[in-house]
């Protein structure tokens, strides 16, 4: 059975927590979102890295600079579209990036235009499912 830690109101395993400790996200950062939602930005952000790093996308060393992570998820969510993914799967991709990585939010709106675009795109052209409404 995986180690669980309570922390501050949240419920980790020991890997999310080093996880969330080398990406210097506080404690109180975590705070921020619920336990379910990190772990869904953790997945996103790992699914991310693994297709830049899969396609050979990201090959710089030290910090990642907002203007290149920006154009990555441009692709990224572009190849999440074609592949016929709902639109939660981007909007998971950059709100995970923006969780992982502060310095990519500002306070209005994203630091993230082409990403925030792409995401408009998408829902233009598959509008959000809902409901008829009742008679």
């Amino acid at each position: 059975m995986k180690a669980m830690k309570r922390e501050a109101g949240a419920v980790f395993d020991d890997k999310e927590i080093n996880i969330l400790q080398d990406m210097k996200i506080s404690v109180v950062q975590r705070r921020t979102v619920k336990a379910p939602t990190a772990r869904r930005y953790l997945n996103c952000w790992a699914n991310f890295m693994e297709w830049m790093k899969s396609f050979k996308k990201l090959q710089v060393a030290g910090p990642i600079q907002k203007e290149v992570v920006d154009g990555l998820l441009v692709e990224y969510i572009d190849i999440l579209y074609l592949d016929g993914e709902e639109q939660a799967a981007g909007r998971d991709a950059v709100a995970g990036c923006m969780f992982l990585h502060p310095s990519f939010q500002r306070p209005r709106g994203s630091s993230l235009p082409g990403a925030t675009r792409a995401l408009k795109g998408w829902l233009a052209a598959c509008p959000l499912k809902a409901r008829l409404p009742l008679p």
